[in-house]
């Protein structure tokens, strides 16, 4: 029960309930973390976004970009108070590797393991890029950090800059989503936005929990009457 409660706070804790955006200006890397310290996953284009899920005191933020989530310097991003229209650069690659498959490493090198064999001609996802070991001499460091659909599983990996033709970002057009209906004339000007607040978050998400902590109550152990002298 206790480990129940427990997790029912995190939730009430981290859930983000109104989400905000920021904007990578200048581009911003994204890191994963361990528990310990943090390692550079790639480097995200300029002018696009990431939704913040969760601020902290280190100087990083929890943020998602398509459908990662990792940790960016808030440094490098600027908070924005309104929902970008464009969210996500939609740039693809394909796999052109003098009609052979290419690799989808773990890391940007050479000798890490493959997680995926794309095939001539594969295509997916551009996420990121980054810096890495040379794999062709005289063909650079460049990777790229690619999302790549391999039969029923989504991968994330890297594969080397020379083996894919790549798109390229773009730039974000900065347009805004439009205002919702009762954000027009019905909200006076200078009024906050509706805010969950603490107690309301604690009792919607014990209410989500009810039906779990009454099929556990109901499949506890029950305790053996004890027999009679």
């Amino acid at each position: 029960m206790c480990k129940i409660l427990s997790l029912i706070f995190s939730l009430v804790m981290i859930l983000p309930l109104d989400v905000k955006y920021a904007c990578m200006e200048k581009g911003a890397t994204l890191y994963s973390y361990d528990g310990s310290e943090y390692t550079e996953l790639a480097r995200l284009p300029s002018s696009y976004y990431v939704a913040v899920l969760k601020e902290s005191d280190d100087g990083y933020l929890l943020v998602s970009y398509l459908d990662i989530t990792g940790y960016i310097k808030e440094s490098e991003l600027s908070k924005v108070d309104y929902v970008p229209k464009e969210k996500y650069a939609s740039a693809r690659f394909t796999v052109s590797n003098d009609s052979q498959p290419a690799n989808l490493r773990a890391r940007p090198d050479k000798d890490a393991e493959v997680l995926a064999v794309m095939p001539n001609r594969g295509s997916g996802t551009l996420v990121g890029t980054c810096e890495g070991s040379e794999l062709i001499s005289g063909a650079g460091k460049r990777w790229y950090y690619v999302r790549f659909e391999n039969g029923d599983n989504t991968v994330f990996g890297y594969v080397y800059s020379a083996h894919v033709s790549a798109e390229s970002f773009g730039t974000n057009s900065g347009e805004r989503e439009p205002a919702s209906a009762g954000d027009g004339k019905d909200k006076q000007e200078g009024q906050p936005a509706f805010e969950m607040s603490l107690p309301l978050r604690i009792i919607l998400i014990s209410a989500l929990c009810l039906p779990v902590l009454a099929a556990l109550f109901m499949l506890r152990p029950k305790k053996k009457k004890s027999e009679s002298a």
